[in-house]
């Protein structure tokens, strides 16, 4: 039993030793181990530059810090950076890192984050490519400097083997995201449509691997434009599945508000379809199953404020409605995550003009014919028709009971 014991401390020793010669290890040359092993690693999987300034591990408390990441654009794309951030720490389960069951992340908190989500002018966007691990011209895309030797480019009219691309078991239980995201559209003709939001993104049980209890991860996205809290206030909350190998297949569901979004860069745009609105808010429900959406389900409900149809739009409309308080447009949501499609905006516009006077027929009709006696359309078609003045003064009895009035003529 003394043996056994003996043989046991014995053993704690020797771990406790070989961790600390590790951890030794990994201080002088984590560094290195980065940038020749590592950075590659990423750069060949993920066909984008990468870059890591900085890096420490602690071993026996289970933490890691990364800062200054970058990750480039695919080829094509005139933006420099993907992704940036300033800092990461991850507090990681040793014992499951051991037991080869993964990584199972206590804790992430991400700060000061950027990501530059690009839509081309062909239509492809730059995330979409980055998880497809499109094959370009240059692999390394927009890469940013980095100090060692870059690898040669394969020979003409070859290909780097491709790998089957496995995600790694990994489980974050908690974490906090600090970040902001620019949408720059390029498919614009008056020049690309440029917007900012500053998030605060919260993870519970969000990764490649189940939950104990088989459960899915929750998430909840707060944020608002740019250098202004008050506009485009955004609270969404969700669910997401454990994300398989291919992430443009992952289900998840997604409900909430965007408030006071600022309308300004689309003003262009409305101006094309023939109708401006003061403010706009949406209404977002997403249910999305292995990277498809439900289009029984899935919408994005716009509501306009202060709606105002133009030109050829209100001259199609009744007088009644040339200013409208709040007018609904529900878009449908299909397709592929890698590719949605939303409802046609023209037939949505249609449908809610449709219902508004379906609902306040009456009231419409009332101001039409009050708007008629006001601008003296009335007197015109009697003239035309030829009445004389007593039937002149008997439609205008008639007209004046419908609309409950008693004024002069």
């Amino acid at each position: 039993m003394k043996n056994l014991t003996r043989t046991a401390v014995i053993v704690v020793i020797l771990l406790v030793v070989a961790l600390v010669a590790l951890q030794a290890i990994l201080k002088n040359h984590l560094g290195t181990v980065l940038e020749t092993q590592v950075v590659p690693a990423l750069e060949e999987q993920l066909k984008v530059g990468v870059a890591i300034d900085g890096a420490s591990i602690n071993l026996l408390a289970g933490s890691m810090n990364l800062s200054g990441v970058k990750l480039g654009n695919p080829a094509d794309y005139q933006e420099p950076s993907l992704f940036t951030m300033d800092s990461l720490l991850l507090d990681v389960g040793i014992k499951n890192l051991l037991m080869g069951n993964g990584a199972d992340v206590s804790e992430v908190r991400v700060n000061s984050a950027e990501l530059t989500v690009v839509r081309h002018v062909n239509g492809a966007v730059n995330v979409v490519e980055l998880f497809r691990g499109v094959k370009t011209r240059n692999p390394g895309g927009n890469r940013p400097p980095r100090s060692s030797t870059p690898r040669p480019d394969p020979a003409p009219g070859t290909d780097r083997p491709e790998a089957a691309a496995r995600m790694p078991p990994v489980l974050i239980r908690s974490g906090v995201i600090n970040t902001r995201i620019r949408y720059i559209d390029h498919t614009f003709a008056d020049g690309p449509l440029e917007i900012e939001l500053e998030n605060r993104l919260t993870l519970e049980d969000i990764g490649t691997r189940p939950t104990e209890t088989g459960d899915w991860g929750t998430l909840r996205l707060r944020g608002s434009l740019a250098g202004d809290r008050e506009l485009s206030v955004a609270d969404l909350r969700g669910r997401l599945a454990p994300i398989p190998d291919d992430p443009m297949k992952v289900s998840f569901d997604l409900k909430g508000t965007i408030s006071r979004v600022d309308i300004t860069p689309f003003t262009n745009e409305m101006r094309k379809a023939d109708f401006q609105c003061a403010a706009a808010s949406l209404d977002v429900n997403l249910v999305c199953r292995d990277g498809e959406f439900d289009p029984n389900v899935s919408s994005i409900r716009i509501v306009a404020h202060e709606f105002e149809p133009l030109d050829s739009l209100a001259r199609r409309l009744p007088d009644a409605m040339s200013r409208i308080e709040r007018l609904e447009l529900p878009l449908s949501v299909a397709g592929p995550l890698s590719k949605p499609r939303l409802g046609d905006f023209s037939a949505a516009l249609f449908h809610a003009f449709a219902s508004l006077m379906q609902q306040n027929g009456g009231s419409i009709a009332k101001q039409t014919i009050d708007q008629a006696v006001d601008g003296g359309e009335t007197d015109k078609l009697m003239d035309k028709a030829g009445l004389d003045a007593p039937q002149k003064e008997q439609v205008k009895k008639v007209l004046k009971s419908l609309l409950g009035t008693s004024r002069a003529d």
